[in-house]
């Protein structure tokens, strides 16, 4: 999935997590979840080609 479709659903870019070998980690906070507001989205992208590679929710 690119990058562009991840901030379509999320309706945000998001921000700069981390940077790591090969790539990087964006956070996204969603507004309202049934979860808490206290959630985190994680999403690593190829540095290549800017497409998403693994998520995570904290």
């Amino acid at each position: 999935m690119s990058k562009a479709t991840v901030h379509a659903i999320f309706d945000t870019r998001g921000k700069f997590a981390d940077g790591h070998a090969g790539g990087y980690t964006r956070e996204y906070r969603p507004c309202a979840w049934g979860g808490g507001t206290d959630v985190r989205l994680f999403v690593g992208y190829s540095g290549d080609t800017h497409r998403a590679v693994e998520k995570r929710l904290v």
